[in-house]
């Protein structure tokens, strides 16, 4: 005799029997404001049921058309945007005069410089102009004292009457570009943020002969390949497809090593201010840490906190958790890892465990061709390399903070 339990589980793992073949079924639809509605006759054939695939190949078709039509929302919004920059010149190297310089002295220097390249432009066409950020200052060498070089001028942005004068303007580079005391000065159109990062790569592109030439007329682009034929790339999708067809095949790698160098060389104005975290936060967040292989002497045991005092003296209750903070308020969080290929990966670190206070590295493929700057993290200190033995190409690295 089974009992309840048995039979339960023979139901589960029994399979159901197969529909019976037949070509009409009858079924009963019941409404609920006609309850005495007659039978609906419905052909089984005309029922399909969509499977997974179907469904998700469906959104993903959805994702893709959605994406494709945010793009071309978004080159629409950029095109009119440069369409109201078609008055605008932006001028590099004229000297600054700081915080003290007035938007008319502004004005006239760009007028000065204008009737010195050629005497017929008219000087009433420049409608307002004024520089772009705040003043800069000098650089700081490693004594901490202000290098004498002066800082880069500023941009100078400039609205003129309209866009004829706007080209007429344009007609002098090559003037000014054979004139000794205007050489340092450049006079370029007022692109848009998307086509400036195009017309940057495109001219780094000519410098190394992947194309023939490059130029900007009325905010679009134009580049040039190595067979004379011209192209007009004014969104990312069409440069990077230029690039992909008319180019070598190495010039994909080129601008990857250029946004990557970049990046390595951001300025310090753009360098976000990073913040200082208590040992108490980085505990609750900070991944499962190795020990790391120290030189007896190199570096000293941290004490840590006191339990009984904090730094005024008083006494502190752990069980109180709003002492928690203060209890570790002078603790230093650190954190080791064993990695290979250290170089490639130093976005990644800085983006995953920028919290830490010390960085310890055992990197097994860094030799003498690394330098300590290649290799500096941002906002740490440069880092300190110790050989770990006789073998080649094998070191030790840790950034101190």
């Amino acid at each position: 005799m089974q009992t309840p339990d048995n039979t339960n589980r023979l139901r589960r793992l029994s399979k159901p029997s197969p529909p019976e073949n037949e070509s009409v079924k009858r079924y009963i639809m019941s409404s609920q404001s006609d309850p005495d509605s007659p039978p609906v006759d419905i052909d089984p054939s005309v029922i399909h049921h969509a499977t997974v695939s179907a469904g998700l190949s469906s959104l993903q078709y959805q994702q893709i058309k959605l994406s494709k039509e945010n793009q071309s929302l978004r080159d629409d919004i950029d095109a009119l945007e440069q369409y109201g920059r078609r008055d605008l010149l932006r001028i590099n190297g004229i000297p600054d005069g700081g915080s003290s310089e007035t938007s008319e002295q502004t004005t006239e220097l760009v007028k000065e410089l204008l009737k010195s390249v050629d005497k017929s432009i008219d000087t009433n066409d420049v409608v307002r102009s004024h520089r772009i950020g705040q003043p800069r200052t000098g650089s700081v060498n490693a004594n901490g004292a202000r290098n004498s070089v002066p800082p880069r001028p500023r941009q100078v942005i400039v609205k003129l009457k309209d866009h004829f004068a706007k080209k007429r303007i344009l007609k002098c580079k090559k003037a000014m570009r054979e004139n000794r005391d205007l050489r340092y000065i450049r006079v370029n159109e007022d692109l848009t943020k998307i086509r400036n990062t195009i017309a940057f790569k495109a001219r780094q592109l000519r410098i190394e002969h992947h194309i023939r030439d490059t130029w900007t007329v009325n905010g679009k682009i134009f580049v040039k390949d190595n067979i004379e034929q011209v192209h007009q790339v004014n969104t990312m999708a069409a440069f990077l497809n230029f690039v992909s067809v008319y180019c070598c095949p190495g010039a994909q790698n080129f601008l990857d090593r250029l946004d990557y160098n970049r990046k390595l060389q951001r300025p310090p104005s753009y360098e976000t201010p990073r913040r200082l975290r208590t040992y108490a936060e980085t505990l609750s967040t900070a991944p499962t840490v190795s020990d790391a292989n120290l030189e007896s002497g190199s570096l000293e045991t941290n004490p840590g906190p006191n339990d009984d005092l904090n730094s005024s003296g008083s006494t502190v209750n752990i069980a109180d958790l709003s002492n928690f903070s203060e209890l570790f308020s002078k603790s230093v969080s650190f954190l080791h890892l064993n990695i290979q290929s250290i170089v490639p990966k130093l976005d990644l670190i800085e983006a995953e465990y920028d919290e830490f206070d010390i960085l310890a590295f055992t990197e097994s493929w860094l030799n003498n061709n690394n330098t300590d700057e290649s290799i500096k993290l941002l906002n740490y200190h440069s880092p300190f390399r110790r050989d770990r033995g006789p073998q080649k190409n094998r070191r030790w690295s840790c950034r101190i903070c």
